[in-house]
């Protein structure tokens, strides 16, 4: 995975079909712009576990 900044991640998480929030509580506390890889329950360890962030980022930078 590419080094990304928290906006790019951002970016990747709404374009993304299975971004899942860790939990809606968590989310709802936070500001609208919560969507993000960080956010989201496949994200462990400044990881997808389902190895989509380099293959959405490279689709949105095409």
């Amino acid at each position: 995975m590419k080094n990304l900044t928290r906006s790019e991640l951002k970016a990747i998480a709404s374009q993304c079909s299975q971004y899942e929030p860790v939990s809606s509580q968590f989310t709802s506390s936070l500001s609208n712009a919560s969507t993000s890889c960080e956010t989201c329950s496949h994200y462990v360890d400044r990881k997808c576990t389902l190895d989509l962030i380099d293959q959405i980022y490279d689709n949105m930078t095409e």
